[in-house]
């Protein structure tokens, strides 16, 4: 007896494993497992840092001999920095290759450090 189109099971698809992309060069097992964490935690870190000055501008007015309005701009600084990171740099990783865009600003973040470790 026949079997009726509403019974018979479809065929299998073919559907990449979680965490792994069709061509095989995702992340796999365990480091898919931990790539997400690993990200959150890194986003997590970069918006703690822009707020990391405000409770210490005391300390650092103290230490530079000023008042601590006088340094209260470092705070806005680093929130202001942040947010032009966010309106300049978020959008070209649509339209420019992501490696070369993230060595770019590797090295100009690293630059900026060796400026600021030198002065």
């Amino acid at each position: 007896m026949p079997s009726s189109p509403s019974s018979t099971t479809p065929a299998p698809t073919s559907t990449p494993a979680v965490g792994r992309e069709p061509s095989g060069k995702g992340p796999s097992g365990a480091a898919a497992r931990l790539f997400l964490p690993l990200i959150a935690l890194c986003t997590a870190v970069t918006a703690a840092n822009i707020y990391l000055a405000a409770p210490l501008l005391p300390l650092i007015a103290h230490d530079m001999g000023s008042t601590p309005s006088a340094v209260a701009w470092l705070a806005s600084v680093a929130q202001l920095g942040y947010a032009a990171g966010l309106l300049f740099f978020a959008p070209l990783g649509d339209s420019v290759n992501r490696r070369r865009l993230v060595a770019v600003l590797s090295l100009v973040a690293a630059a900026a450090l060796l400026a600021a470790a030198a002065s």
